[in-house]
């Protein structure tokens, strides 16, 4: 499993979007968003891709492209 650390989401995203946009690639196992002191979505989330290589391919593809003017920034995310 890997997990990818995903910023700069456009803003009222989802899992729903997320799963979607990530899924192409392959499973996704979990998708955890980041919130803010006040409870807002902070436009990032974790995203945890049961393969490695379709992590990989995921991060090759759509790490800087733009969605609704926003550009993703995914780098690989390893909490130790």
């Amino acid at each position: 499993m890997m997990s990818l650390l995903v910023r700069n989401l456009p803003p009222g995203w989802n899992d729903h979007e997320v799963g979607r946009l990530f899924g192409v690639f392959g499973q996704v196992a979990r998708i955890a968003f980041v919130f803010d002191r006040a409870g807002s979505n902070a436009r990032c989330a974790f995203v945890d891709m049961t393969r490695t290589r379709d992590a990989a391919r995921a991060v090759k593809s759509l790490n800087g492209r733009r969605f609704a003017r926003h550009q993703l920034m995914i780098e690989n995310y390893a909490p130790y």
